[in-house]
């Protein structure tokens, strides 16, 4: 071999060196969703704390490797230590304990939902905190750690170091066929927002101890029942938009509002993201009706709502919507496949955008295979 080969060879060595330390270096983490606040409790465990969805992407690992999960948790802003509890192994533990993770792909990338719970300590002291990953390679000591954007941390004493006091928002999307539970509910201040005030998974009839620990959101469990969601936001803030993403982070549904707005300190303010809700279930035992009906509204004339019965002798996809006098789309109250059997539906007159409706006649009409009714309500403000 001659000298120039030995040298060419030598360069490339180092060329190799420099670039696999650059590929270390130039790891990057980027939190696609995170919440502006994190909610801590007032004086117990259980007294504010929420889990915690982020939509994460890693970058500049090796390709094709597995990694696990080291440290996944809050950083309180100043200190070293992480906190909280993160979802691994079908179970909440320790930040700080090793659990398999994922497999980066060709490009030495991964994208995943990790899922975090606020430290019980969180009460005096803290005002933020930002999410710390810290992944390594299988079989390998050396470890990949960054961090992402502060969260303010929220609290129910107006005396505490964190924002304005916290209050709980809750609301539903399906009680009925469960279409999003699983599903991640996000709400944000404006409807331009990219990052949410709150955001969860939607809360999913449990089947299992997995599902119990999971979607346990240690806020108030009168409030927990399946398609609901349960938020901690600032006291008084209003809410412009509720969005639903799914496991790859797709937005697959997103409602605005101009009269959302969280309630007081400590209070719980209900968010009706569907302007009409089926408030009635039948039972295993109900008897099935014979015909399709659609009953009239009671009570009739109402304020500031009513509620509307349909029956259907068999499972059909319903449209049921609301019109004013003009024949101008006002909400669409259903619009779903429905099992058989007599539902109840809610209007609290407003509109889809949830602006309150003014006094007048109002026409609701259902569709349902190639059937169809209008009945005549009024609403007197």
């Amino acid at each position: 071999m001659t000298s120039l080969q030995k040298r060419i060879l030598s360069l490339l060595f180092i060329l190799s060196l420099v670039a696999s330390v650059t590929v270390a270096q130039d790891t990057v983490l980027t939190v696609h969703v995170y919440p502006k606040y994190v909610g801590g409790p007032l004086t117990t465990v259980t007294g504010l704390e929420q889990p915690l969805a982020f939509y994460i992407e890693y970058a500049g690992l090796k390709a094709n490797t597995a990694y696990e999960q080291q440290h996944i948790g809050l950083l309180t802003r100043g200190t070293s230590t992480v906190r909280g509890s993160k979802w691994a192994n079908n179970t909440w533990i320790s930040p700080s304990t090793r659990a398999s993770f994922v497999t980066t792909d060709a490009n030495g990338k991964f994208k995943r939902w990790v899922f975090v719970r606020s430290p019980s300590s969180y009460v005096v002291g803290v005002d933020t905190a930002l999410l710390r990953v810290r992944v390594n390679e299988v079989g390998a000591s050396a470890t990949v750690t960054r961090d992402a954007g502060y969260m303010t941390s929220l609290h129910l004493s107006d005396t505490a170091k964190g924002a304005t006091a916290g209050a709980i928002v809750y609301g539903y999307l399906d009680s009925l066929l469960q279409t999003y539970v699983g599903r991640f509910i996000f709400a944000y201040q404006n409807p331009t927002d990219v990052r949410p005030l709150a955001g969860w998974l939607v809360y999913k009839r449990p089947k299992n101890a997995v599902d119990s620990s999971l979607y346990n959101t240690r806020l108030d469990t009168l409030l927990i029942k399946a398609g609901y969601f349960q938020l901690v936001v600032p006291a008084n803030v209003r809410i412009g938009k509720l969005e639903i993403r799914d496991s790859s982070n797709n937005v697959v549904e997103a409602r605005t509002s101009t009269s959302w707005t969280a309630g007081q300190s400590g209070s719980k303010t209900e968010l009706n993201y569907r302007q009409g809700t089926l408030v009635s279930i039948p039972s295993g035992g109900s008897e099935i009706p014979t015909s399709f009906e659609l009953s009239q509204n009671y009570p009739n004339p109402f304020n500031p709502e009513t509620k509307i019965e349909f029956a259907l002798p068999q499972m059909s996809y319903v449209n049921l919507t609301v019109t004013n006098l003009l024949g101008q789309h006002v909400s669409t109250l259903v619009n779903q496949l429905l099992p058989s059997g007599v539902k109840t539906v809610v209007w609290r007159g407003t509109d889809d955008g949830g602006r309150m409706m003014p006094s007048g006649v109002y026409f609701y009409r259902i569709q349902s295979r190639d059937l169809q009714q209008v009945r005549r309500m009024v609403l007197v403000r």
